[in-house]
């Protein structure tokens, strides 16, 4: 089936199709309203070395180079399950990603929290910039780092509005309505095939030989009686026109005389009989003039 043939189907069945579109359209519709949109929020913390690693006077910024491993580490020890699992139970439904600014070759990192709730993205965010330099601490003074010598964490920018997403908002409503749609269509298109299908079984359908044989039989039959109808009243004809030039005193046609008689010959043994009830074993002569009296009075009647 190809794509003319498809929607030509389509067409025929748009009683199928018009009320799929229109609930595909109210369901996408639904879906759009309570799905709703998504909040994000991010944060960008730098790590800063500690005062013995930077000579005495000199800029840290500028010595900042050697701790994108050290920023791996608060990656990991920040975006633990352990923390994940915390923001779940206290902010259902958000999501929290913890990573290092890759874009970068300084120890960036980068907190966003996506969640349906403007006012929850911004406290998980807020909270996870608190403990970073929460972590960064624990993780120094379990290896006993001097406090001169210790990495600090400063934050570089905190988002104060958060960014509506509608992604996933708008992927689901289309993945939702065109869902509908296509559902509309098989259907729409199983049925006209059935439709169809069935329409033209019912006109191949073939006869039976029982049924197909009688009409043919009936119409040799009417042929027959017709062609025996027409043979009588042809030889009833030739008999009275024959009567009728015997009174008037002219020998009969050849060939015509006597026609029916000579048809309608009787089998050897029996006796011929004319029609005018002449009696068994009359002559030819005899049977002439019944025939002309016969004649006489027929003439005579009309």
């Amino acid at each position: 089936m190809n794509l003319a043939e498809t929607l030509r189907g389509l067409r025929r069945r748009w009683y199928i199709v018009v009320p799929g579109i229109v609930l595909a359209i109210a369901i996408a519709g639904a879906a759009w309203v309570s799905i709703g949109p998504a909040y994000e929020r991010s944060a960008r913390q730098l790590l800063i070395p500690g005062e013995t690693s930077v000579p005495e006077g000199g800029n840290p910024y500028l010595y900042i180079g050697g701790l994108s491993q050290a920023a791996d580490v608060v990656v990991l020890a920040v975006g633990s399950a352990n923390t994940l699992a915390d923001v779940a139970e206290r902010y259902p439904g958000t999501d929290v990603q913890v990573t290092r600014d890759t874009s970068t070759a300084s120890p960036v990192i980068v907190v966003t929290a996506t969640g349906p709730s403007d006012a929850a993205v911004g406290a998980v965010v807020g909270w996870l910039v608190d403990d970073t330099a929460a972590v960064l601490d624990r993780l120094q003074d379990e290896q006993g780092i001097a406090a001169d010598n210790r990495i600090s964490v400063n934050t570089i920018t905190v988002d104060d509005h958060s960014t509506v997403q509608q992604k996933n908002r708008l992927t689901m409503t289309a993945l939702v309505g065109a869902g509908v749609v296509v559902v509309t269509i098989i259907a729409a298109s199983l049925i006209d095939g059935l439709l169809i299908s069935r329409a033209r079984r019912r006109r191949v359908a073939p006869a039976s030989p029982t049924t197909a044989a009688e009409p043919a039989a009936d119409a040799a039959s009417d042929v027959d009686q017709e062609a025996a109808d027409a043979a009588d009243l042809r030889l009833d004809a030739e008999a009275d026109a024959d009567a009728v030039e015997h009174v008037r005193g002219r020998p009969p046609r050849a060939g015509r005389s006597r026609s029916r008689a000579t048809r309608e010959k009787p089998p050897v043994g029996e006796a011929a009989d004319d029609g005018f009830g002449g009696p068994p074993g009359a002559t030819d002569e005899g049977v002439g003039e019944m025939d002309a009296v016969a004649a006489g009075a027929h003439l005579a009647s009309r």
